[in-house]
């Protein structure tokens, strides 16, 4: 019976272990905690941008630009070739704004991707690839964010010289800037000898240890 009630106390004492167990030898390093943290923060700088409408505004008049609608006395959805507030004719409108709204929505479903990457594969040996990975698809998600700067600068360069970029674009700005540096700092961890899975070492002559 005492035999029983050891074996039963062991099984206990490592079930309540939980998930903890999942992280016994993960040595994260500041620079993947740092990545991790600025990828987070480019989802949510990215959300942010993409829902307001503050990208361009007018300073003699009340007007705001977002990427899906404009408003004025109040909001309204954008017709190509036709910018009522300015009387053009010649703005795509419709296509340039969706086509950065398209491209801030894959950079905020790549970087959230990598952000998971980055969560499963922080420090863990033997995942380096992951991390690598998670670097990569940030390179992606700040690029993304990068191309839908340009096309909004080209547009606000259209208008009247009384409009001006605002905050939603600095918020952009802000957002894949902090992707860019994410996958830096994950391209740096990824080849830290913290992945290196000891046993595998050994198997092949300690090559990865060099």
């Amino acid at each position: 019976r005492r035999r029983r009630r050891r074996r039963e106390m062991v099984n206990e004492s490592d079930r309540s272990r939980g998930f903890g167990g999942c992280w016994q030898g993960v040595d994260i390093s500041g620079a993947g905690l740092t990545a991790l943290v600025l990828a987070v923060l480019g989802v949510v700088l990215f959300s942010i941008a993409m829902g307001t409408n503050k990208w361009i505004t007018a300073t003699d008049a009340d007007v705001e630009m977002g990427l899906f609608e404009f408003c004025t006395a109040r909001c309204e959805r954008y017709v190509d070739n036709r910018f009522s507030p300015t009387g053009q004719t010649t703005l795509n409108l419709v296509t340039r704004t969706e086509a950065s709204a398209a491209f801030i929505g894959l950079a905020i479903a790549v970087i959230f991707f990598a952000a998971v990457f980055t969560i499963f594969g922080l420090g863990r040996p033997g995942y380096d690839a992951v991390v690598w990975r998670a670097s990569n698809f940030c390179v992606i998600g700040g690029l993304c964010g990068v191309i839908a700067t340009i096309i909004m600068g080209v547009l606000e360069s259209e208008l009247p010289s009384t409009y001006e970029l605002d905050a939603s674009f600095s918020t952009n700005i802000a957002a894949w800037v902090c992707a860019l540096l994410a996958a830096l700092l994950l391209s740096i961890d990824s080849k830290s000898i913290t992945y290196v899975d000891a046993e595998h070492a050994v198997k092949h002559g300690g090559r990865q240890m060099i």
